[in-house]
């Protein structure tokens, strides 16, 4: 699920981005997300994977949304994305970079978080879970 977002990872390409949105958008638009999380979900069969991404930064949006959706869908866990970080990402220009104290919470059980200046891309957040029942 690609879902719509606020785009604040992608600021520094469409600078003009930040003066088209408002702090209310993002709780509107976590309460889609999390809508269509939710719809996704039912789609998935035991044993399959779902994927949530989206070129946010907001937490509320990424990975505060995983979490709800996890404590109330507990057919779901979140599953290893080592197979699909490139080793970059998961070397000392990734992941481990993530251990740092001023990137505490972006970095989880079944998430990360693509930083640009950490990364020098756009920021993008991606969660990997799987349907165990």
């Amino acid at each position: 699920l690609d879902a719509p977002c606020t785009g604040t990872g992608v600021i520094r390409r469409r600078a003009d981005s930040r003066w088209r949105r408002m702090p209310r958008d993002i709780s509107e638009l976590a309460d889609l997300q999390y809508r269509l999380l939710e719809q996704a979900a039912t789609l998935v069969e035991q044993g399959g994977r779902l994927v949530y991404s989206t070129c946010s930064l907001e937490p509320e949006e990424n990975h505060l949304l995983i979490e709800r959706f996890l404590k109330q869908h507990q057919e779901f866990r979140p599953a290893d994305l080592s197979g699909l970080l490139s080793a970059r990402l998961q070397s000392s220009a990734g992941a481990d970079n993530l251990g740092r104290p001023e990137h505490q919470g972006l970095k989880g059980p079944g998430f990360f978080y693509l930083l640009p200046w950490v990364h020098n891309t756009d920021g993008f957040f991606i969660c990997r879970m799987e349907r165990v029942v």
